[in-house]
């Protein structure tokens, strides 16, 4: 799949939220899976000049974050006639929030990770990258099941990739760009020549020889018989 102008944490949101179930549910199809796809996750881009001068470790810092980072049990209120559920959110989830976080005090004055360095949204693994025609893509693919007629999962996949092209995103494209059923409907219609060219050389030889029609066209009716 061609990303377009979306960025690769958004298409792969968008793969594994309406591509990926799609393509799961088709006759034949055992798994779909996703190469070069980018997991949304928070990133602490520290500084080490900074942890340097507040005399701080990349430790503190992680420190900080599971300290303050964390789910703690609400409880409830509960009076003779009404009950009420105390919801206590003490996780943080936007770059602000991790910005905020308290490493620690240094002279009195407290350390934020903004201090020492930046939180942002980002990839949980930029090591791997995929890409078409030199362009941002995700590769998508559709396994089979062990009894399944292949053929008919390719025609199923082409036609399926059709549909979904129409309510993609601008610059977004899904594109069968290899398909291993192409060799075995080769290779079918190979044998099927053969069987053909076959025929036609015993009925030219019975022909040459006997120059009798009849005795060509007794082979022709014996092997359409079986």
């Amino acid at each position: 799949m061609q990303a377009g102008t979306l960025t690769p944490l958004e298409a792969s949101d968008y793969v594994k939220r309406y591509v990926q179930p799609r393509l799961s549910v088709l006759p034949g199809a055992a798994d779909v899976r996703v190469f070069g796809d980018r997991q949304v996750s928070m990133r602490i881009n520290l500084d080490r000049t900074r942890l340097a001068g507040y005399k701080l470790t990349v430790q503190d810092v992680e420190d900080a974050l599971r300290r303050q980072n964390a789910e703690i049990p609400a409880g409830r209120i509960e009076s003779t006639s009404r009950e009420f559920t105390v919801v206590a959110e003490t996780d943080v989830r936007t770059p602000e929030q991790f910005n905020n976080i308290i490493v620690a005090n240094v002279g009195g004055y407290p350390v934020r990770i903004r201090d020492v360095g930046s939180a942002e949204i980002g990839a949980v693994n930029e090591r791997t990258i995929s890409r078409y025609n030199g362009n941002p893509s995700l590769n998508i693919g559709v396994i089979k099941q062990a009894v399944a007629n292949p053929l008919d999962l390719s025609t199923a996949v082409r036609a399926e990739v059709e549909k979904i092209n129409q309510g993609v995103p601008p610059g977004m494209k899904l594109i069968v760009a290899y398909d291993t059923s192409v060799f075995i409907d080769r290779s079918i219609k190979s044998v099927f020549e053969t069987i053909a060219e076959a025929i036609l050389l015993v009925v030219l030889v019975i022909y040459f020889f006997l120059r009798s029609l009849r005795a060509t066209v007794i082979p022709l009716v014996t092997i359409r018989c079986r």
